[in-house]
């Protein structure tokens, strides 16, 4: 990990509710691009907790919204690595 990656991070954190952060670290751990049903998944969460985060990460430019294998997916658009 670079420090730059880790002092993004660290910045950011205090700022993020922790179901963010943990919404924002699946999307990381799954590669940076994720469904919302892959990330529900990976943190046994069920889809409805993880919708309204993934909003919010958007509002706040963390999140960017795309199509993988045409499934609307989340990818992380800033650089952090966790």
């Amino acid at each position: 990990m670079r420090s730059t990656q880790l002092n993004s991070w660290q910045q950011l954190q205090p700022t993020l509710s922790t179901r963010q952060c943990q919404v924002l670290e699946a999307i990381v751990k799954l590669g940076g691009k994720a469904t919302n049903r892959q990330i529900a998944k990976c943190l046994s969460w069920e889809i409805n907790r993880v919708t309204g985060r993934i909003t919010e990460l958007v509002g706040l430019g963390l999140v960017g919204m795309g199509v993988v294998a045409g499934y609307l997916a989340s990818f992380n658009i800033k650089e952090i690595s966790i």
